[in-house]
């Protein structure tokens, strides 16, 4: 059986740290997430009844150990939840890259996890976050998609709706360069508390508290940051860690006009629009 899904990737649109959670050693957040249409593609061949084999290929190879794969954790968390038996040969065409802070890693697993259990159907939407939780903190988010509100260390995710949103156009700058999530959270966790600007437009906050870590570890974030506000958005932010930076345009000629202009000077620039939630499995 063959299974072909995409796995989107995210922005944080908004991104506080509240706290640290010391029994569990994560940082307490308060985040608004949004899906955009740009995507992993992955395709799954099954075979069931199985020996449990699970095998991995990615191109571009990111040479990534297969125990430290993402997708191989939601696999074997599924079969180790589940019960079942059977074999998975995985491919992943990647073009969400690693330390982008765009969620690349914890959105296919979550793809994984879904496309999973739409064969099987063993778990509901709760199991299922459960899971991803176990996997990665940005993973319980992407069981959902769209447009959520997420708290505490990931795990709480609510479904919200921003009126307009949709209608926004996303200039997302990948730059050639990575950060390490780890660095910029202990970078963050080392420094004074810097109120950053929030930029509210209509009903929705642009914020990050991790920007000042980020740009102390690679300047660049700032330079992307002013690149970005110069091609007059309606706001400019970095997602999650980074090292990625987007703006948000209400008029899509502009929106076109920004990419063309830093197309010349970054190694990747998008257009993306949001993603349209789903319907989960409720079981």
């Amino acid at each position: 059986m063959y299974i072909e899904y995409k796995s989107y990737a995210k922005l944080n649109l908004y991104l506080k740290v509240l706290g640290y959670i010391d029994q569990l050693k994560l940082h307490k957040l308060s985040m608004i997430n949004t899906e955009i249409d740009f995507f992993d593609y992955i395709i799954m061949e099954l075979a069931y009844p199985g020996k449990g084999i699970i095998d991995i290929n990615m191109t571009p190879d990111f040479s990534i150990n297969k125990e430290d794969n993402l997708i191989f954790k939601a696999v074997k968390a599924f079969i180790d939840r589940s019960g079942l038996q059977f074999d998975a040969f995985i491919k992943v065409k990647k073009y969400i890259p690693p330390g982008s802070g765009l969620g690349g890693g914890s959105s296919n697993a979550s793809y994984t996890l879904l496309a999973l259990n739409k064969v099987f159907n063993k778990f509901n939407t709760f199991e299922l976050m459960e899971i991803a939780f176990s996997i990665g903190c940005d993973a319980p988010f992407f069981i959902y998609g769209g447009l959520c509100k997420v708290e505490g260390s990931g795990e709480i995710v609510e479904m919200i709706d921003i009126p307009d949103f949709n209608d926004l156009t996303f200039v997302v700058v990948i730059p050639s360069f990575s950060l390490s999530t780890k660095e910029v959270y202990a970078k963050f966790d080392s420094i004074p508390r810097i109120n950053n600007k929030v930029v509210t437009t209509s009903k929705l906050q642009i914020h990050n508290d991790l920007y000042e870590a980020a740009k102390l570890i690679n300047p660049l974030i700032e330079k992307i940051i002013c690149r970005l506000n110069e091609m007059s958005p309606l706001f400019a932010s970095m997602t999650g860690s980074g090292s990625a930076c987007f703006a948000g345009f209400k008029d899509l000629d502009m929106a076109i006009k920004a990419q063309t202009i830093l197309k010349r000077e970054y190694e990747k620039v998008i257009l993306a629009r949001p993603k349209l939630s789903r319907n989960t499995t409720t079981g």
